[in-house]
């Protein structure tokens, strides 16, 4: 992946193919702090305290993913552990067979109501650019 910023404007974010380079606009995700610092502005609880309280829950979510469990929050959506099974791949670069073992790998699905609302809103900026 390649890094820059264009035009003096964006961070973007780009991939190769064959001799050209492709950039993507891609806004600055929003980090853990940016988190603590709205919950903290919309309930009036310190920042200090806010960002103990979202430790914890990714701490909780991080924890039940690690025993196999699900974690759902209704509205928003499911986190679930998927079994990979085992497999044969191909290293790119040489074409040699590769082994892959089994593995887990955590995974989201989004709620109806997420999706809706994800839709809704993209629709209405779309619209009004």
């Amino acid at each position: 992946m390649l890094f820059g910023v264009k035009n003096g404007r964006t961070l973007l974010w780009g991939f190769r193919v064959k001799k050209y380079v492709i950039y993507h606009p891609q806004e600055a995700a929003m980090t853990k702090a940016d988190i603590v610092n709205r919950v903290a502005n919309a309930t009036g609880v310190t920042k200090l305290e806010t960002e103990i309280l979202v430790d914890g829950f990714f701490k909780t979510i991080s924890d039940m993913l690690a025993e196999g469990e699900h974690f759902e929050i209704r509205g928003f959506g499911t986190f679930k552990v998927k079994e990979r099974k085992p497999r044969m791949a191909r290293n790119p670069r040489t074409g040699e067979p590769v082994p892959l073992e089994i593995h887990w790998v955590p995974t989201f699905k989004p709620s109806r109501e997420l999706r809706t609302l994800v839709n809704s809103r993209m629709k209405e900026k779309q619209a009004n650019s």
